[in-house]
């Protein structure tokens, strides 16, 4: 389903011991996180190793996103096995016409965390920092990480750690952001990238 709850500090949490599905459009105007076969008790996270029969954790469906439009908010995807992120995440900012547009103060970060595979099937974005620890990592041609560098202080920083095979077919860029212009066939007929 979809939900807006855009109020500042509204925040979204989805948590189960086995694994976790989302499918839809999620605007909140605070923090997002998932968990799947992980439990939170208070600031501790523990691994119930859940997962479904596929041995993924944490679902995002390809018609989905989920979106924090505001300064200062954060998205974490967290899941025990495999984490299959087929849909959007932009933390920060939100989708328009030509990509992502930031909101202006930045400072949002995504953090995904899978304990086998992370498998990347769309885009990250983040005005600041992105942060990705996996067993694996799979980014598909389709996918992409981007962290636009809107921060306070210094630059943002794209992190992406994993204890077996990184594997990039997509791309990455820190310290700017995409522009896209399609044409009547929705192609990508311009793509520019603007530095920050």
């Amino acid at each position: 389903g979809n939900i807006n709850l855009a109020g500042i500090g509204s925040d979204l949490s989805l948590q189960s011991d086995m694994w976790s599905f989302w499918e839809g459009f999620a605007v909140f105007g605070g923090k997002i996180e998932i968990l799947g076969g992980i439990e939170r008790s208070g600031i501790l996270l523990i691994d119930r190793e859940g997962a479904n029969d596929d041995d993924v954790s944490v679902y995002v469906h390809t018609t989905s996103s989920l979106i924090t439009p505001y300064a200062g908010t954060a998205i974490a995807v967290r899941g025990s096995k495999d984490v299959v992120l087929d849909g959007a995440v932009v933390a920060g900012g939100t989708i328009g016409e030509h990509g992502v547009t930031f909101a202006t103060a930045g400072d949002a970060t995504a953090l995904i965390t899978a304990g086998a595979t992370l498998w990347l099937n769309n885009a990250v974005a983040a005005s600041g920092d992105i942060t990705i620890n996996a067993g694996k990592v799979f980014l598909d041609t389709v996918s992409g990480l981007t962290s636009a560098g809107i921060v306070a202080s210094g630059g943002s920083v794209i992190t992406v750690n994993a204890t077996g095979d990184i594997q990039v077919l997509g791309h990455i860029l820190s310290g700017g952001n995409t522009e896209q212009t399609f044409d009547k066939d929705v192609v990508v007929e311009e793509e520019q990238n603007r530095n920050y």
